[in-house]
């Protein structure tokens, strides 16, 4: 784990973290967490992102009905108006995605460690980093069981 993503998760970054939602609503970080909750990092310009959306698709039908269980998109796009169109264009729910203003130069990405997409973060409900280098999505049986060790 990145020595910065321990400091500032200690200090309450995680929680307090703000995200801005495709209607252009303010929220906290901490406002989304359930006590498992899948963070993928993405960008409209990160083809192997778009390709992984499937894969993260399927586990979230997997745990459709297991409340302990989310996943969150966050965008790095560096501006906002590519992440909107990218949201447009993938059909998302408009409160199914979040952007991270300033994208992988943002205090978000910086602290956290983020210099390549996509990437997969696991948090718990307090906010605490369960897994700062989850498996690629696609590695779905992989996926499956680090979540369901969580369950434990």
């Amino acid at each position: 784990m990145a020595p910065n993503a321990i400091l500032y998760a200690e200090k309450g970054f995680v929680n307090n973290h703000k995200m801005v939602t495709a209607n252009n609503r303010e929220i906290a970080l901490k406002e989304k967490l359930t006590p498992i909750t899948v963070v993928d990092l993405w960008a409209s310009w990160c083809g192997n992102c778009i390709e992984a959306f499937p894969y993260l698709d399927k586990l979230e039908e997997h745990y459709a009905n297991e409340k302990k269980v989310s996943f969150l998109r966050i965008s790095l796009d560096d501006k906002g108006d590519n992440w909107k169109r990218s949201v447009e264009r993938l059909r998302f729910e408009r409160d199914d995605t979040y952007w991270i203003s300033g994208g992988m130069k943002s205090d978000f990405a910086r602290k956290f460690d983020v210099n390549f997409l996509p990437r997969y973060i696991v948090l718990n409900q307090e906010g605490k980093i369960l897994n700062l280098f989850a498996p690629h999505i696609g590695e779905t049986q992989k996926f499956i069981s680090l979540i369901d060790s969580y369950l434990k």
